[in-house]
């Protein structure tokens, strides 16, 4: 009677162990695809990854390379601002020395009102404007006042052409 009772439960475990192996070999299957398909899954997003960063280097180098073409330009204007410079130096020598002077336009209040002031009652030019001469000392903080604006109006059109540039590249970059 054991024997009996062994084989009857070898039928059982005999069938369990057969549907065992037959659900084994189609999981491992199953696994082996859905395995390969994250593998591809995980390939696919590499090369797209990759393809993103050489995107990004190619943008930054272009980037660059218009920077450092502004940059080349801008030291051009540079040399001219220098030079400038050098011409603003000569006519507030000219002006300390009384070869040069400064004059402006004067206008009486009414018809009938004369300009009061020593320098004020000069007049100059073909059209008899009223002129007033300026001080030397007046005229050289003028001229450093104008050529103080114009390094800052330099200064801040290149930052903004610097802008313009990463900006204008960044859209670009963002539309495809």
């Amino acid at each position: 009677m054991i024997r009996k009772r062994i084989k009857l439960y070898l039928v059982p475990v005999a069938v369990i162990a057969v549907l065992g192996l037959v659900y084994g070999l189609g999981y491992s299957s199953a696994s082996n695809k859905g395995d390969a398909a994250l593998r591809q899954l995980a390939a696919d997003h590499a090369l797209a990854m990759q393809d993103a960063v050489n995107s990004a280097r190619k943008t930054e180098g272009d980037i660059r390379a218009e920077l450092y073409a502004l940059e080349l330009e801008y030291n051009t204007l540079e040399e001219e601002a220098n030079r400038a410079r050098q011409a603003d130096a000569r006519l507030i020598n000219d002006l300390r020395s009384g070869a040069r002077r400064m004059s402006v336009a004067v206008k009486s209040c009414g018809a009938d009102d004369v300009p009061t002031g020593g320098a004020a009652d000069n007049e100059s030019g073909a059209s008899g404007a009223q002129r007033a001469e300026l001080d030397p000392a007046v005229t050289e903080s003028l001229l450093a006042i104008a050529r103080d604006g114009d390094q800052y109006i330099r200064e801040r059109n290149a930052c903004v052409e610097q802008y313009e540039i990463v900006r204008r590249r960044m859209n670009s970059g963002a539309g495809q």
